[in-house]
């Protein structure tokens, strides 16, 4: 990884291609095919950069960044009015974004917004299209480690099951990276497991509280009037009997 981040793609690639010849296991072996595309992409090799970006694949279909880069090269032939790979790959484009997104929805934002905000690419076809956001979050770890940086994102309190999901998507994208600051993302991670179990406490206090009134049914149609009942409540994994005399 040194000799990559210093440039030297040259050694990179020679300690990559024995890391292949000595690593069998296929996730392991992905991440190596990843590096070997990431090389050749910043070499302006982009065709023998989508061949390894396929192949890492191939061993590990969760790669986000590899759908990501994937579609960016197409998206920067079409830019660059290569015909013989735009043609080809426009619909592609579009597809590894929408795989992009799909794995991890808190990296990538796809959104229909004003023309001056965001990219559009059309295809020949009028009704296929891609809306990207021109400011995707950043994936710099400098960034990611800013307190309240994953925070903004949960300001509002939670609005569907995807807020609570997409929060867990953000923090375990951190466990495949290893580089120099992975102790950062580390201690990241650990802290979206602390914010985890916030909103969980919050959700059972919620559910104990229904329990409370022992109306369960009413209280959930009406949370802030509801009164007790004399409705019995059975115990839940070894909770006290709760009944409307229980304040």
């Amino acid at each position: 990884m040194s000799a990559q981040s210093e440039g030297n793609y040259a050694e990179a690639l020679q300690n990559y291609y024995e890391a292949m010849r000595l690593e069998i296991d296929p996730y392991d072996r992905s991440y190596i095919l990843y590096n070997i595309g990431l090389i050749h992409t910043s070499n302006g090799e982009h065709t023998k950069a989508l061949e390894y970006y396929f192949r890492a694949l191939e061993r590990n279909p969760f790669l986000p960044q590899a759908f990501n880069n994937m579609a960016v090269i197409c998206h920067y032939a079409i830019r660059q009015g290569d015909s013989e790979i735009a043609e080809a790959w426009f619909d592609q484009a579009a597809e590894y974004w929408k795989q992009a997104i799909a794995l991890t929805p808190g990296l990538f934002v796809c959104v229909v917004r004003k023309e001056e905000d965001s990219m559009i690419i059309r295809s020949p076809e009028p009704e296929v299209k891609i809306l990207v956001d021109r400011d995707p979050i950043k994936t710099s770890f400098e960034e990611w480690a800013k307190p309240g940086h994953f925070s903004r994102t949960i300001a509002k309190g939670p609005d569907t099951t995807t807020w609570i999901w997409n929060l867990h998507a953000d923090a375990h994208d951190f466990d495949s990276h290893t580089s120099d600051l992975e102790e950062i993302s580390r201690k990241v991670f650990s802290a979206h497991f602390g914010q985890l179990s916030i909103i969980f406490l919050w959700l059972s206090g919620m559910y104990f509280h229904g329990a409370r009134f022992s109306n369960y049914e009413a209280w959930l149609s009406d949370p802030t009037h509801i009164g007790p009942s004399a409705q019995v409540v059975w115990p839940i994994v070894g909770q006290e009997i709760l009944n409307g005399d229980v304040g």
